[in-house]
């Protein structure tokens, strides 16, 4: 999933500007239609207006005489708007007089009476919006009044009045761009209100993410709880997380500082024991210098436990004696299995750590090779980038890919032989520790072939061996 998906403030921003937007869209629509309502209304009104100034000047209903059509002289058409003409209908759909002015009227004066009559029964107030249906371009407004006279006989007639809409209809379009303008407009600010609000809203998240930065660097003990009421629970619950860290660690601190009391007195021991049986030069300097080894250990362990994250060495080292130390070590270690250890590497490899991490890790997968190599093992090293590759092959048995997930999993073995099973759980904490990543797959030799990457500085930048 997207890193913004998953952004509080961005789900905050989302659901608001969702909801203005809904808002608005509602306000538009209710707009548009007040608009178009009152738009109508007005229209409706001024032909009624119209219709009373066109019989204002009358002195009768339209009569006739016998025999003679009906009279519609009286009827004061030059009250009438310049864009309303009149058409009077009879009853049955003849027509008995009509005005007409407007062109896209005028071509259906015959037909108009007909089809209005035929239309009448659809149209249920008197004021309606009709389509032209000889110019769908050209729709107009009518208004009727139905009237009965007795003329000799009842007559019933429809006086007409007609309106061109177009007009009116881009009027109504340019009041809804207008509409639609000031809408935008509006939610554009609100969403640049609402920005600056959820960034304002998300001041103190933001405070307590640099406070934790701080204690990770060490430069705060705990958080800040003068926050707003919905957050203070949550520093109290993380200042009390931190709180049981430290006391975790102190507890394994001394518990470490014990162990490698312990260690560094049964050490201590040896050497004593080693003076006293008055074992010979050769000897005793080798056993000397597995105890110092041994202490070392100890020492880096206990560093380890409690430093955290490694931190890279700006200096850099070489990491070829490194490895040729280890390599005679493990020459000496597995010398019944008279192996072959190469060792294959560029010039100027500058490896961006701390020695002792880079030894414990060598030295565990070098352990592992040897242990399960049947006559050769080859460690490679070359620089990528700014990365250093290094590659640990053999010629053993290799490792299952069933298993090769498992065994950096802490007490997970890759055989049934003694242990604790940690070795290579121990080599992918360091190698993520400085951002790498560890690899297990087949070697051209049979066996098994681990690869990972670690820090690597410019070649023959600040060496120190």
């Amino acid at each position: 999933m997207p890193v913004i998906v998953r952004s509080l403030h961005f789900k905050l921003l989302a659901a608001a500007v969702a909801l203005i937007t809904l808002l608005l869209l509602l306000i538009l629509m209710l707009q548009w239609q007040r608009n178009h309502n009152q738009a109508y209304q007005t229209t409706e009104q001024e032909l009624q207006e119209n219709l009373a100034r066109l019989f204002s000047s009358s002195r009768t209903v339209p009569t006739r005489k016998p025999n003679q059509p009906l009279a519609f002289e009286d009827l004061k058409l030059a009250a009438l708007d310049e864009d309303v003409d009149v058409v009077i209908c009879q009853n049955d759909g003849h027509t008995l007089w009509h005005y007409l002015r407007q062109p896209q009227f005028q071509s259906a004066a015959q037909d108009f009476c007909p089809d209005f009559a035929a239309r009448r029964k659809a149209i249920r107030s008197d004021f309606a919006f009709e389509l032209n249906d000889r110019d769908p371009t050209a729709p107009y407004f009518v208004y009727n009044l139905r009237l009965e006279r007795f003329v000799g006989k009842p007559i019933t007639f429809m006086i007409v009045l007609l309106s061109p809409a177009q007009s009116l209809l881009d009027k109504l379009q340019r009041q809804n761009q207008r509409s639609l303008r000031d809408i935008v407009l509006i939610w554009l600010a609100g969403i640049l209100l609402l920005v600056l609000g959820t960034r304002w809203g998300l001041v103190s998240l933001r405070r307590i993410q640099g406070q934790i930065e701080q204690i990770q660097d060490g430069s705060r003990q705990e958080l800040d709880l003068n926050v707003e009421a919905e957050l203070r629970p949550l520093t109290r619950s993380l200042n009390q997380l931190l709180e049981n860290e430290r006391k975790q660690k102190l507890r394994y601190q001394n518990t470490l500082n014990d162990l490698a009391h312990s260690l560094k007195t049964r050490l201590a021991l040896i050497e004593a024991t080693l003076d006293e049986a008055k074992v010979g030069p050769k000897l005793r300097e080798q056993t000397t210098q597995q105890v110092k080894q041994m202490d070392q250990m100890i020492q880096y362990h206990l560093r380890r436990a409690v430093a955290g994250r490694q931190a890279l060495n700006k200096q850099g080292i070489d990491p070829v004696p490194v490895l040729q130390k280890l390599q005679a070590t493990m020459s000496k270690v597995y010398r019944h299995k008279q192996l072959h250890i190469e060792l294959v590497f560029e010039d100027g490899l500058q490896f961006a750590g701390e020695a002792d991490d880079l030894f414990e890790l060598m030295g565990n997968l070098m352990d592992n090779a040897c242990k399960f190599a049947i006559s050769r093992v080859e460690v490679r090293l070359r620089r990528v980038a700014n990365q250093l590759i290094i590659q640990v092959e053999d010629d053993g048995p290799g490792i299952g890919e069933a298993l090769r997930a498992k065994v950096i999993q802490r007490g997970v073995r890759a055989d049934n032989s003694g242990g604790q099973g940690i070795g290579l759980s121990v080599c992918a904490e360091i190698i993520d520790s400085y951002g790498g990543q560890l690899l297990i797959g087949d070697s051209p030799l049979g066996g098994a072939s681990i690869q990972f990457n670690l820090p690597c500085l410019e070649p023959n930048k600040n060496a120190v061996r």
